[in-house]
């Protein structure tokens, strides 16, 4: 079983520099551990999942993503108002 930590810093690497808000990045750890299941019948990384109104979510995909020390997170208005976490390797991290 995979590190939610390495997950995450797997998908901010196919991000680029762009990065991946925090909705987007919970769902793609959410698919990936549906896809491990599917494929070898185990989960991926052990993360929780919740059922919420507009999808599966987990609070530890964010903070994971916010505690690690290769990530950067950056707070701004998405659409000039909703608040909007979006996270991203910093530069001078190495690329796994």
């Amino acid at each position: 079983m995979l590190q939610l930590r390495d997950v995450i810093v797997q998908f901010l690497a196919l991000a680029g520099r762009r990065g991946l808000n925090k909705t987007v990045l919970t769902k793609l750890v959410y698919f990936a551990e549906i896809e491990s299941w599917s494929a070898f019948s185990r989960p991926l990384t052990g993360t929780s999942f919740y059922r919420y109104h507009y999808g599966a979510w987990s609070p530890a995909v964010a903070d994971v993503a916010a505690m690690h020390s290769a990530v950067e997170a950056d707070e701004r208005l998405a659409y000039g108002a909703y608040p909007e976490t979006r996270y991203r390797l910093r530069e001078d991290v190495p690329l796994p």
